[in-house]
């Protein structure tokens, strides 16, 4: 069966918002990012480029209507994403990233977890809500298992049982968006572990929140 690549008229129109946003809102903010020398200075000078698209709902189109997001799908979102990648890939890498971690809430969190974080994901009055991920490791390993546990992911997540919480044992190298804003930490990070360091991926590795807390 052929597939159709013409976009709805509800597309198009996604993708010409996008686009003017692209060129009007985000272009003037990444050329004043990109004349500063300090890499975390100029993510944090794409803040108000972030806080518009918040705005314009281009950071949880993705997520769904029932959740404060605008329940448009995966497609949709890579639509709006092309258009600010022809502009600035980095940014778009931020939009994407944040719903790279959100997903996982959305998909398999318990239902109190999922609605607490996704909502606060939605409705933060500020418009800076951002969400992190961490998977690779050193080496440059992002792959979720491998044969040898050597060169798998290493960072090991152990129950603490008195205080109802694990413990990450570990590094993460070149995570996406968890340093936050201000390098204190986003909202909310993801972080793919091992909680068996005998057994494959099957069973062992999980993805593990960290929370700001403050």
């Amino acid at each position: 069966m052929a597939v159709d690549f013409t976009l709805s008229r509800s597309q198009r129109d996604l993708k010409r918002r996008a686009r003017e946003f692209a060129r009007e809102v985000l272009r003037p903010v990444v050329e004043r990012a990109e004349s500063l020398p300090d890499p975390q200075e100029a993510f944090r000078a794409t803040r108000p480029a972030y806080e518009a698209a918040y705005a314009a709902g281009l950071t949880t189109l993705f997520l769904p209507r029932e959740l404060g997001g605008g329940g448009l799908s995966q497609v949709d979102f890579l639509i709006a994403v092309e258009e600010l990648c022809a502009v600035d890939p980095g940014f778009a890498t931020t939009l994407l990233v944040n719903g790279l971690a959100l997903k996982p809430l959305l998909w398999a969190a318990p239902e109190e977890l999922r609605d607490r974080w996704i909502r606060r994901a939605t409705g933060d009055p500020t418009g800076r809500f951002l969400a992190g991920w961490a998977v690779s490791e050193r080496g440059g390993t992002a792959n979720f298992d491998h044969p040898d546990r050597r060169a798998g992911i290493q960072l090991v997540a152990t129950h603490d049982r008195a205080r109802g919480e694990y413990v990450l044992h570990g590094e993460k190298h070149w995570p996406c968006n968890a340093g936050g804003w201000d390098l204190r930490g986003a909202d909310l990070s993801v972080c793919i572990v091992r909680t068996d360091r005998t057994a494959g991926g099957t069973s062992a590795l999980r993805a593990c929140l960290e929370i700001l807390v403050g």
